[in-house]
């Protein structure tokens, strides 16, 4: 059994997309959860997400694969934003009410 977080990765599906993510490493949840302390939750979910997810298949109009991308991330719509958020959460044990705490 590894002790690293990357060694730890887990496909999802959220609504038609695919997503593989990786366990976060404690480094990862400490700067997230500072970000959610600090009152910055969509920070913080951003992070979350860039720092999780290894691949995917989300695609753009054109039906091309897009980049896991700050930018993409800051422009996906909001309520799979928070699907996405709450599988790495979920995977990862941590809940961002317990990264308030």
């Amino acid at each position: 059994m590894s002790i690293f977080a990357e060694d730890y990765t887990r496909e999802v599906k959220v609504e038609d997309i695919t997503v593989k993510i990786k366990k976060l490493s404690l480094k990862d949840q400490m700067e997230a959860a500072k970000k959610f302390n600090d009152g910055e939750e969509a920070a913080g979910s951003v992070d979350l997400l860039m720092k999780s997810i290894v691949e995917w298949n989300a695609k753009d109009k054109e039906n091309k694969v897009v980049p896991i991308t700050i930018e993409v991330i800051g422009k996906m719509r909001g309520d799979l934003a928070i699907k996405l958020t709450e599988a790495v959460t979920d995977f990862n044990s941590i809940k961002t009410d317990e990264a308030k705490n």
